[in-house]
């Protein structure tokens, strides 16, 4: 994710390194520790935002209407994260005057492998992934992906990390792909975060 945020701002970034405590794994801790992690960069670093990504797995795919006035789907995971984020940016920039921390979520659908496979597999889309719920068939399933990308749905960290840096890079080299193919999930953050 770091290749890809460097080249959606065309400069280099400065990383915070959070505590143990913060760091998540998996779905819930990434709901469950934003605001943790939110006060947590506001009141102990300079940090200006933070960058959140979670797989969607099978939830309902963020849509439009749910951005309107009670079209809030508490199954959807973009909608969830936002609120929670939301929320807690309120509180923080009442107590804090003159700072703002910023927040921009990233939502891989169905996980950020589909991501990595994006402009080499043609069903690696939110378009075909969403065709799928609620029920299926699907496109393909996570281990599919695991398996395109890293050889086994069990990569070791480092493979995991290596083969994740390389289809990073070769996406870098043109974000628009993954803006087409993936609008809600990295669309949508893409235009957050150069905001910034």
């Amino acid at each position: 994710m770091w290749i890809l945020m460097r080249a959606l701002r065309g400069e280099e970034l400065e990383r915070v390194v959070l505590p143990a405590s913060l760091r998540t794994h998996g779905w819930p801790s990434v709901r469950d520790l934003l605001p943790s992690t939110l006060r947590y960069l506001s009141y102990r670093t300079d940090a200006d935002g933070l960058v959140a990504l979670a797989d969607s797995d099978h939830t309902p795919l963020h849509v439009a209407a749910h951005d309107q006035p009670g079209g809030y789907d508490p199954a959807c995971r973009l909608c969830e994260l936002r609120t929670v984020g939301r929320r807690t940016l309120d509180e923080l920039h009442a107590k804090i005057s003159g700072r703002k921390m910023r927040l921009a979520i990233a939502l891989a659908v169905p996980a950020v492998e589909a991501w990595w496979r994006c402009g080499i597999d043609v069903h690696a889309t939110e378009q075909a992934w969403s065709r799928g719920l609620p029920a299926g068939p699907f496109p393909f399933t996570r281990s599919d992906l695991k398996r395109a990308i890293y050889g086994t749905d069990r990569p070791s960290l480092p493979v995991e990390t290596e083969k994740m840096a390389a289809s990073a890079r070769r996406l870098s080299g043109d974000l628009s792909i993954l803006e087409r193919h993936f609008p809600v999930g990295f669309g949508s953050f893409a235009s957050d975060f150069r905001s910034w």
